[in-house]
């Protein structure tokens, strides 16, 4: 009778579980290291889109005499909210940041900027028609957009910093903040909790 010889490439139980085990490290290694990637371009995008929301209300401003733009606040989807500057090439992916997990508009200007006058638009819009400042004369220093949290009347993030608590923090207890010479800066839960930050510079 005759014996079929074994394969001598062939792998054993146990040479089984060490590969599986190599595999298992070798992803807890690598996990850790793509979510660390993914977060980074999520931020770097935040602070794109920040960017190009100052160079549009930068132009906006040149057209209307100098003064900040302002969003509506009664309405939540792009054409309205932000008609300002859609005019200007604003789109809706610059609008939301990839890390708060929301698909509708993540940042907010901050109501220290805008006027104290409202107005009534078409369908009964409560918005403001624009800042209460000139960009030119603020400092350096002011904080001019922010990221918003998520309101828990409408699920939706804020268009507007009403107060320091509402400010979002969505990039490891940072939030990026736009100031009013256009740099973006990541502040901490409690810097973005001081209302002195909100205040700087304002005349």
């Amino acid at each position: 009778m005759k014996y079929r010889r074994r394969n001598p490439h062939g792998l054993t139980l146990i040479e089984i579980l060490v590969v599986i085990g190599i595999i298992a490290v070798l992803a807890s290694l690598l996990f850790p290291a793509l979510s660390s990637t993914r977060k980074a371009a999520a931020n770097a995008v935040c602070v794109s889109n920040l960017r190009q929301i100052f160079q549009l209300s930068a132009v906006w401003a040149t057209d209307n005499d100098g003064y900040v733009p302002q969003s509506q606040w009664y309405v939540t989807n792009l054409p309205t909210r932000y008609s300002n500057l859609t005019k200007y090439g604003l789109t809706a992916k610059m609008t939301v940041c990839p890390a708060s997990g929301l698909q509708s508009p993540t940042y907010g200007i901050s109501s220290r900027l805008v006027t104290s006058d409202p107005q009534w638009g078409p369908g009964d819009v409560y918005f403001w028609s624009h800042g209460k400042y000139k960009l030119s004369l603020l400092s350096p220093r002011t904080i001019f957009f922010s990221e918003t949290m998520k309101q828990s009347w409408s699920g939706k993030a804020g268009a507007y910093i009403s107060a320091p608590e509402s400010a979002a923090a969505p990039h490891g207890n940072r939030g990026n903040v736009l100031y009013c010479d256009g740099h973006v800066e990541a502040l901490g839960t409690n810097d973005l909790r001081k209302i002195e930050n909100w205040a700087y510079g304002i005349p």
